[in-house]
């Protein structure tokens, strides 16, 4: 969470019309960054750019921005015909109030639809890949030679994936260009369980963890890992916990009303319809503020400080030109400014979690080294 280029997306632009831009205030050239208002066309705000490229206040003429002027990259060139690789994580057991929006294939189509409204490709073509926990998708991309017109959408559950499966075949070995979405962990009882709060239930891990059951997905994955941090928190040996593993949210939902013992650990969207059907009770969400989507304190406002989740990424391959390179980290900074894709997250119930080139591939270094340590305390 990357290219045969076509049109040059500069104030000669003709683009689709689109929903009207949000009224924005006026940002200087000293202050700008992509996607913001400026007021006289042509002039520069220098090094204001990401990797201090210029930007330039250009009229847009089509997506979201359609008729503003705005500060934009001078000379950025939309992608032609572009394929996004994906791992299929989507899961047919799951219902469609908990379908899994954790699939690679779904945030790969949103991205795909997203830029082509925005006018920043001209079509996209998915593939999506099963098998192996997502690395057999990453591994046919890595397969790939110098292909300026291909990405990857790649995920912290991957990325945990290769250290559990030992797997030769690594996400670091692609080149991260920008971090799309998040999605925070939750935590979730049965309506009729004893916990009210994510203080009782760490208070109960800390005197006696084998009496919980902690459920989740994929040993190693996401949910997991979140368990992992969650008895770090409470100084918890790790081992002692009990953690059981389900192929998916419609699963998990399910097991949570069989014993008011269960306390199930998700993405946050997973919840919703437990929650709306008065059958759950979220005691407490990983995310830095409250989510608009489900009812629930976060865990911070609890005095617990974990910020944690699951994120979509997109990748290019290490060895495409530097320039290719440069352009599509700059149309996706474009895209981050773009309603359009602000409306694809809220409806997806993904989180912004945005990241830039730099600071997504220091994350993944961190989560990285974290995700080793992690699965080596589990036992695993």
């Amino acid at each position: 969470m990357r290219k045969a280029w076509a049109t040059l997306l500069a104030a000669t632009l003709v683009f689709m019309p689109a929903m009207p831009h949000a009224q924005a205030a006026i940002k200087t050239a000293s202050i700008a960054r992509a996607g913001d208002d400026c007021i006289r066309a042509g002039k520069i705000a220098a090094g204001r750019g990401l990797d201090s490229a210029d930007l330039e206040c250009i009229l847009v003429t089509s997506g979201s921005l359609s008729g503003k002027l705005v500060w934009w990259y001078p000379g950025l060139k939309a992608l032609g015909r572009y394929e996004i690789v994906t791992p299929t994580d989507t899961r047919t057991s799951d219902s469609k109030e908990v379908a899994a929006s954790r699939s690679g294939d779904k945030i790969g189509s949103a991205l795909g639809n997203a830029m082509k409204s925005e006018g920043l490709l001209s079509d996209y073509v998915p593939r999506s890949i099963i098998g192996n926990s997502g690395i057999l998708a990453l591994s046919t991309f890595q397969s790939y030679k110098k292909r300026v017109d291909s990405s990857f959408i790649g995920n912290l559950g991957l990325l945990n994936a290769t250290y559990v499966t030992k797997s030769t075949t690594l996400l670091t070995n692609s080149m991260p260009l920008a971090r799309l979405a998040q999605e925070y962990e939750a935590i979730a009882v049965p309506i009729n369980s004893k916990y009210m709060n994510v203080i009782s239930l760490l208070e109960d891990m800390k005197s006696n963890p084998k009496a919980l059951t902690f459920i989740g997905g994929a040993v190693g994955g996401v949910d997991h890992l979140f368990l992992a941090k969650l008895a770090q928190q409470a100084g918890v040996d790790l081992k002692l916990l009990q953690y059981q593993s389900y192929s998916s949210a419609f699963s998990i939902n399910n097991a949570l009303l069989t014993s008011s013992a269960f306390v199930g650990l998700s993405a946050s969207a997973d919840f919703i319809s437990g929650l709306s059907s008065a059958k759950l009770r979220v005691l407490g969400i990983a995310s830095p503020d409250r989510l608009p989507w489900l009812k629930g304190k976060t865990l911070a406002s609890q005095g617990v400080q974990l910020i944690f989740g699951n994120w979509y990424g997109f990748f290019v391959l290490s060895d495409i030109p530097d320039k290719d390179k440069n352009n599509i980290i700059h149309l996706l900074d474009v895209l981050h400014s773009s309603i359009t894709w602000k409306n694809t997250l809220l409806a997806n119930h993904w989180s912004d979690g945005y990241l830039a080139h730099g600071d997504f591939a220091a994350l993944i270094e961190a989560q990285n080294t974290e995700a080793k340590a992690l699965v080596n305390l589990l036992g695993m």
